[in-house]
């Protein structure tokens, strides 16, 4: 039994080693820029979450991952289960937090009681497919260019030289629950871990946490949900024709069934836009398959980059 069942990926704190790039990045990318607290600069989606991504100045790569708790008994369960304590926060939408570090040495950051935020509301037209034909009638769909419009904070994606040690840390601690798993050659020897939150009989996303073989704390990626698959390609237009470094996509993978875009920021973070995913619940059983067979039903195939690239 783990120490407690977190109830939702809160954000991602990363470096950047030039604030004004990551600025113009990021709003390209589709973000919206929410706060500058002295040289931080804060995100958000169009969700209710006050801030989905945090850039502090540095060299590059992970500075913290917040999860959310769904009572204050569950930080002071975890505190006490740590030896840690619990402390208020000074993040955007307050509340409180325990911090505490993976076995890699990745701080992670326990929060509750945050204040949310109003949503943004986007008008988009329906499509007329499949059985579907007669959702838009009487308009037309002209969608304008521009970045794509992020939703939310999706998933997290850490590197590290054991995969599957790693993610049962994180099993342990917060209950996550493991989706599909790929390996290489045996099944001990696991390349990748998905795992999802464990909502019960609650359908979640595939995975809110992935853990992939590489050095120890390195970040490989971070998610974000766009509106639909419209909006990730008016997206990946845009970021070309801004000259941005792509790395892969558009492409639907296998396991979790996104369909996917990657992108590389000035510093060398990568981030992914997704939209569409299977939804599970606690009943699902976890999927096993060898590294082979994993590549998704279309798209360009995988560079070799992808799985050396590390933030």
């Amino acid at each position: 039994m783990s120490v407690i069942k977190v109830i939702d990926l809160a954000y991602v704190r990363v470096h950047a080693p030039d604030l004004d790039q990551a600025r113009r990045f990021l709003a390209d990318f589709g973000l919206i820029e929410n706060s500058r607290d002295g040289e931080k600069l804060g995100f958000r989606g169009l969700g209710p979450a006050p801030e989905i991504l945090t850039v502090e100045p540095g060299g590059r790569g992970l500075v913290a991952i917040g999860f959310a708790a769904g009572a204050r008994d569950d930080l002071e369960l975890f505190a006490q289960a740590t030896n840690s304590r619990v402390t208020q926060r000074t993040g955007r939408g307050g509340g409180w937090q325990v911090v505490v570090h993976d076995p890699d040495g990745n701080q992670i950051e326990l929060i509750w009681g945050v204040t949310p935020v109003e949503p943004v509301t986007v008008d988009r037209p329906h499509t007329n497919e499949g059985s579907d034909r007669y959702r838009r009638r009487g308009s037309v769909r002209r969608p304008a260019s521009g970045p794509a419009h992020v939703l939310r904070l999706g998933h997290v994606v850490l590197t590290t030289p054991q995969p599957e040690p790693l993610a049962q840390w994180y099993r342990d601690m917060f209950g996550f629950l493991v989706s599909d798993v790929i390996y290489d050659g045996s099944e001990d020897n696991v390349l990748l871990s998905f795992n999802r939150l464990d909502r019960g009989d609650e359908y979640v996303d595939h995975h809110v946490f992935q853990t992939m073989i590489g050095p120890p704390g390195g970040i490989h990626h971070i998610s974000f949900e766009v509106l639909d698959i419209d909006d990730l390609y008016i997206g990946h237009q845009f970021l070309t024709e801004r000259g941005y470094r792509h790395m892969w996509g558009v492409g639907r993978h296998k396991q979790g069934s996104q369909i996917f875009d990657y992108w590389i920021d000035p510093s060398g973070v990568m981030y992914e836009h997704w939209t569409d995913t299977d939804l599970l619940n606690a009943d699902w059983t976890p999927g096993v398959e060898s590294a082979g067979a994993s590549q998704g039903p279309w798209g360009p195939p995988m560079p070799a980059e992808f799985i050396t690239q590390v933030g």
